[in-house]
């Protein structure tokens, strides 16, 4: 553990640490200037990830009952999108954003379940989300010596 005090990070020609207030920027001035708010996620990239989260909203026989996902969540990834904006192509940061915020709220067990990640693992080949799907299909394979749990923020 190191300790440090005033005399050690005041530069040392100031003779108190009040004498160096007001010089510089505050690192959250620094950071907001970089920082997008959810309200810039750009059209194109909401329009790759919302129809996977209407695929798993919706509710059908086949699939049983739909997942909603908290605002809170919604708001997270609409964040990470607007601030992955000339960083990564659209499908990439999508791809990242859906692995990372949207998959490790999913879980359930049984037939209607699995055929729902099943069809969820489909669209997520047919945009090129490599990565996502590449975790759909870990978990669902791991779910076969689970008993049929899919978990996939355990996979």
């Amino acid at each position: 553990m190191i300790f440090l005090s005033a005399r050690d990070v005041v530069p040392s020609n100031a003779t108190t640490a009040e004498s160096i207030v007001g010089k510089g920027i505050l690192a959250g001035q620094f950071i907001d200037r970089f920082v997008r708010g959810p309200e810039h996620c750009p059209e194109g990239h909401w329009g790759i990830i919302e129809p996977l989260l209407a695929l798993l909203k919706k509710q059908t026989e086949e699939w049983g009952a739909g997942i909603d996902l908290s605002p809170r969540v919604l708001e997270a990834i609409r964040r990470y999108l607007a601030n992955s904006k000339d960083l990564l192509p659209p499908e990439r940061a999508v791809d990242f954003v859906f692995q990372q915020r949207v998959l490790p709220v999913i879980r359930g067990r049984g037939p209607k379940f699995t055929a729902r990640v099943k069809a969820l693992g489909e669209q997520l080949v047919e945009r090129g989300l490599e990565r996502s799907n590449r975790h759909v299909q870990d978990a669902l394979s791991l779910a076969e010596v689970n008993f049929g749990d899919v978990d996939l923020l355990a996979y």
